[in-house]
């Protein structure tokens, strides 16, 4: 999720495989952007449930672990 919240959605973390609060606020800021643009009406709380997770755009992977430019 942080590779996605640093490629799909501009934010500045280090993926660290922590949900800290620099992951916390990408999220938020993330949730901003999605209601922006989709007018998803998501809570802007920075939590990564099933309805934030249900509008997010993942970064896709080929088969050997490299990125592609796709998400989906």
């Amino acid at each position: 999720m942080q590779e996605t919240l640093i490629t799909w959605y501009s934010q500045n973390i280090q993926p660290d495989m922590d949900f800290g609060p620099a992951t916390e606020q990408a999220v938020k800021n993330a949730q901003t952007m999605i209601n922006g643009r989709w007018n998803a009406g998501l809570s802007v709380d920075g939590r990564f449930g099933p309805v934030t997770s249900s509008w997010f755009s993942f970064k896709q992977y080929k088969q050997d672990g490299t990125h592609t430019n796709g998400c989906f």
